[in-house]
């Protein structure tokens, strides 16, 4: 029964620290990303190897973060055209009754 408590210690302990890793990680991208921005690129230092690896996995979090925010623009953008393409319609096909019921601002 020992055994079987140690491992599970063992293993919060493990996810404790995976999630430690992963939170300093995307902190240091979102940090990289908004004082650097996607156009650094990466330096390599062959003396210090630990470093340079840290600088390729930050620039490789940063591109992808830049790919992500540049699709997200680009669907908000797409999706907000359709949002008016569909007001049009609805708006052509109702009876101007039903079309006296919806304010956009309250009538004075």
């Amino acid at each position: 029964m020992a055994a079987f408590e140690l491992t599970s210690l063992f293993t919060g302990f493990l996810k404790l620290a995976l999630l430690t890793v992963v939170v300093l990680y995307a902190g240091l991208v979102l940090m990289s990303y908004g004082t650097d921005g996607s156009r650094e690129r990466p330096r390599f230092d062959l003396r210090d190897p630990a470093t340079s690896a840290e600088r390729i996995l930050t620039w490789l979090g940063v591109v992808t973060l830049a790919w992500c925010v540049r699709g997200a623009a680009r669907t908000f953008a797409m999706l907000t055209e359709e949002s008016a393409v569909v007001g049009e319609w609805f708006l052509r096909r109702h009876a101007p009754e039903t079309l006296a019921s919806f304010h956009t601002r309250p009538r004075e």
